[in-house]
């Protein structure tokens, strides 16, 4: 009887540390996937203002050759 009771602690305490190594992969990869996502998102919204910004320009930019044109 005694010599069952450290083998089932080894094995209770090795089983417990594979599940351990297992949750923090996991974990790992839920906060990767938010990462990721709040990455993309301000990407995202970088890219929107960008291209408004562009716009604004183009629009400038028509407005000075329509100047242009009219003083030749």
């Amino acid at each position: 009887m005694t010599e069952t009771s450290p083998f089932t602690m080894l094995t209770i305490l090795i089983l417990i540390t594979v599940f351990l190594i297992f949750a923090m992969k996991y974990v790992a990869q839920i906060f990767r996937a938010r990462s990721d996502a709040a990455i993309a998102m301000q990407t995202s919204l970088e890219t929107g203002a960008m291209r408004a910004e562009m716009k604004a320009f183009d629009q400038r930019l028509e407005r000075i050759e329509k100047l242009l044109r009219e003083v030749e």
